[in-house]
């Protein structure tokens, strides 16, 4: 039988702010006896691949459907084919254990505070690619975008969107 005392403090109802990934410590779980937690990530250095003088030349639009199209025909690529503002694209591996649980302990943290907060805005995961201001195509761990910030009509399934987030996480 729980009792009060027994029984952990209930959430706030409206949180201020929303915990940093530090502050979020992954508890110690059945996670922690796989044989390859605590192991760093097998891939961490990240592939810098330059898009041809040809394709740079095109502008910024044809960088960013060339890395739309290279990360649609590599569908099954377990990483991340990003594109930063020197027209290179960027290959990264998965976060691996803890970041990932730290990046879906972010993410509920953001989603709760979206909802008591009467859902203002939009949550996307990693998954999700923006196209920066400086034509930099980005995947952040998790972001979120007031609603009144998100053009009507903005986001064409398989394509970036095209707007910046209001708030971005990153974990390394």
């Amino acid at each position: 039988m729980t009792t009060a005392a027994t029984r952990p403090p209930a959430p706030p109802k409206t949180p201020a702010t929303v915990p940093t990934p530090a502050l979020m410590p992954v508890p110690a779980g059945p996670d922690d006896a796989r044989p390859d937690a605590g192991i760093a990530n097998p891939f961490p250095v990240q592939v810098k691949l330059r898009l041809p003088n040809a394709v740079i030349a095109a502008g910024p639009d044809a960088c960013i459907a060339l890395c739309v199209d290279l990360t649609l025909a590599n569908h099954d690529f377990p990483g991340r084919i990003e594109l930063n503002p020197k027209g290179e694209l960027e290959l990264t591996m998965p976060p691996y254990y803890p970041a990932d649980a730290q990046e879906g302990e972010t993410y509920a943290a953001l989603h709760y505070w979206n909802l008591v907060n009467g859902r203002p805005g939009y949550l996307t995961l990693s998954s999700a690619a923006y196209v920066l201001p400086n034509g930099a195509v980005r995947y952040p761990d998790a972001a979120w975008t007031a609603a009144g910030n998100v053009p009507p009509g903005a986001h064409i399934p398989g394509q970036p969107r095209p707007y910046c987030p209001d708030f971005v996480v990153e974990i390394r």
